[in-house]
């Protein structure tokens, strides 16, 4: 039962939400004989039946079990605009938007829910896409915050060579660089989450103007090895000049460290990330030497807030490094 949920909607959204949180307490699957019925049962979005097909292309069937009616997600959710993909490590069905609802959202051109790159081990997911627009006195700012998780064997580079802002005619409204983007951190080994975010004016716009943001990914090995420093006595408080970020960085390497990052990748209670605050490592690090820092989430670019409070921040990633 809990196998073929993973891979279906049954029945409301609500019962898909708390079977999906039941498939990922058992690490082991579990194989149940079911008596279905076949009903030809149709499906229909907006007054038109749509055609049920699997991954690859054949015909599929809905079906009930004990009085729910399974349907196949793939089909349902691609036909009312989702993208959808499989996390073989997790049991666990995606389906993304690229463009959760928000307070003066933009349009998107959603990234690719799961990639792989062209060369070998190297895999990647999209777990989370958000973009807007918003207001500050007169002046009209694009922000954007994207999720990846590596899902391959080897460790990725990730970055975002650029992007271009267009409105719905393709008429281009603003470009981003590679210097203008900010990745957190460059590099994620197996297993491991980084967050993309932006922030630019365009001018010449409203608060209601639909903004189409194409990206240009660039994943590739990494040259460089990141090197992790241990990291402990993290408090999150308000400072004197917003949320602050205490915390304390070993270097147990081995030998002596220089010009080093910390970056904390902020989340909210449902899982979903909200920001990013970082701050450079810029003195001489002996092995086996500690430092504490300080850092202030500073919302005006490396998050879609105007003010983090620390009551918003239930978890956290942290990652403090040298090497790159």
């Amino acid at each position: 039962m809990k196998k073929i949920a993973g891979r279906f909607i049954i029945g409301a959204v609500t019962t898909l939400l708390v079977i999906s949180l039941a498939v990922t307490v058992f690490a082991a699957p579990i194989t149940r004989t079911l008596t279905a019925t076949f009903r030809d049962i149709k499906i229909s979005v907006d007054n038109k039946v749509i055609e049920l097909k699997d991954a690859n292309g054949n015909k599929i069937e809905p079906f009930i079990v004990d009085g729910t009616t399974y349907l196949p997600v793939r089909s349902v959710a691609e036909a009312v605009g989702y993208d959808v993909s499989w996390n073989d490590n997790t049991n666990t069905v995606i389906l993304t938007t690229g463009n959760a609802p928000a307070s003066n959202s933009t349009s998107t051109t959603p990234p690719t829910s799961s990639s792989k790159s062209a060369q070998t081990g190297l895999h990647y997911e999209f777990i989370y896409s958000k973009e807007q627009l918003r207001e500050v006195g007169n002046r009209i700012y694009w922000s954007t915050l994207i999720e990846i998780e590596n899902t391959g064997t080897e460790p990725l580079e990730i970055r975002m060579s650029g992007y271009d802002l267009t409105d719905e005619s393709g008429k281009l409204l603003a470009i981003g660089s590679l210097s203008m983007v900010s990745h957190f951190p460059s590099i994620l080994y197996p297993g491991e989450k980084g967050i993309f975010v932006d922030s630019t004016e365009i001018v010449g716009i409203n608060i209601k103007t639909k903004v189409n943001f194409k990206p240009r990914w660039d994943m590739k090995t990494p040259k460089a090895e990141r090197i992790n420093l241990n990291v402990s006595d993290i408090d999150i408080r308000e400072g004197k000049f917003g949320t602050s970020i205490l915390g304390r960085i070993t270097n147990n390497t081995g030998k002596e460290q220089t010009i080093g990052r910390i970056e904390v990748l902020l989340y909210a209670d449902d899982g979903t990330p909200i920001g990013v605050a970082f701050d450079r490592i810029m003195e001489n690090m002996p092995n086996g030497s500690s430092f504490g820092f300080d850092i202030t989430i500073r919302s005006e670019r490396l998050t879609l807030y105007e003010n983090i409070t620390p009551d918003m921040i239930a978890s956290y990633i942290v990652y403090a490094y040298t090497g790159l």
